[in-house]
């Protein structure tokens, strides 16, 4: 019988190998969770957050969901998912704005720097040698590349000073995530629009207006 291995696990494969493509697959399965918590969010009428990878042997890939207004109640399709986590579960309070403390915010900004290696590998063919360094696991002596550009992004914010993971984090919009999982995502949009009927349009920001639709 062969091994079965779920999305996470080998996503988990790739980081834990330094792989090249593990950054871009992982910008692709947080942009198709992404696109998934938010079309569940319009349709359920509650609010979501963007998708991240945790690793496969934490909550692997997994997108926050929380009440779109204070007392909403956890929808009953999620309330046996993760059941002890719904932030102002009270029935009784009346809907309104959620207010966000003004003033600071804790941030957190994600810089991904690859590393490179140089080690020689005995092959037959130039493609051979390729095959055996992608395949070689041990990354002892690595060496950070200072000259490949990277660009910054946003990857967690909440509400008030030195409150990273301590509070419910605040929605990302789009501008400030992944380069890579932006271009994913408008790929993934643009896929499902593509199935859709003929005269049809879908997007997440239809989805949310029509969730019915």
């Amino acid at each position: 019988m062969a091994k079965q291995l779920t999305l996470d696990e080998m996503l988990d494969c790739l980081v834990s190998i330094n792989h090249p493509t593990a950054r871009t697959c992982q910008a692709i399965v947080e942009a198709i969770g992404t696109v998934m918590a938010e079309t569940i969010a319009a349709a359920l009428g509650v609010s979501a957050g963007p998708a991240t990878f945790e690793g496969a042997a934490f909550a692997g890939t997994c997108a926050p969901f929380r009440p779109a207004f204070p007392g909403q109640p956890c929808p009953t399709l999620l309330a046996h998912y993760d059941p002890d986590e719904w932030p102002n579960n009270d029935p009784s309070a009346a809907p309104g704005e959620i207010t966000v403390p003004m003033g600071k915010y804790t941030v957190e900004t994600t810089f991904r720097r690859p590393f490179y290696r140089h080690r020689v590998y005995e092959a037959q063919t130039p493609e051979d040698a390729c095959r055996r360094a992608l395949a070689d696991h041990d990354w002892e002596g690595e060496n950070p590349d200072y000259e490949t550009e990277d660009t910054p992004y946003i990857t967690g914010i909440w509400p008030g000073e030195d409150t990273a993971y301590k509070t419910p984090p605040l929605p990302i919009t789009s501008d400030f995530n992944d380069p890579i999982q932006r271009k994913a995502r408008h790929l993934i949009e643009a896929y499902i629009a593509s199935e859709q009927p003929q005269g049809a349009t879908w997007s997440v920001a239809t989805a949310m207006a029509n969730p019915t639709g």
